[in-house]
């Protein structure tokens, strides 16, 4: 009987481990698109409401671009509204000692440089 089962191991065994390798693939794609819960902001962001939950246009130090990812680096955490920027739709974002990390999309990243650029702010891309 062992025997037997050694022998179907070493003839199908390959494709049994390729079986069992996408149906794992199958079930980790699954979880991941039923769990995407981080969204990039809407296109139609008002770029001077998010001036104003950032603290307003004095207090905005610099703003980078990195693909779908916009750092702000601010003079003073305070002034940040962080309830004003999830109703702009920017939640969840990452905030850090120096900077503010927020999801964006590259029409939105548009509009906020044109009206950075009208405030005279710093802005650079990676």
């Amino acid at each position: 009987m062992a025997n037997e089962i050694n022998d179907f191991l070493y003839q199908y065994g390959l494709y049994i481990a390729l079986g069992i390798a996408a149906l794992l693939a199958i079930i980790l794609l699954i979880y991941f698109f039923s769990h995407r819960s981080i969204k990039p902001a809407a296109s139609l962001v008002s770029s001077s409401q998010l001036i104003e939950a950032l603290g307003g246009a004095d207090n905005i130090k610099e703003i980078s671009f990195v693909r779908s990812r916009m750092s702000i680096y601010l003079y003073e955490q305070t002034k940040l509204n962080r309830s004003a920027l999830d109703q702009l739709g920017f939640g969840p974002f990452v905030q850090m000692s120096d900077r503010l990390t927020l999801l964006t999309n590259e029409a939105t990243k548009k509009t906020i440089i044109k009206t950075l650029e009208q405030y005279k702010i710093k802005i650079s891309s990676r």
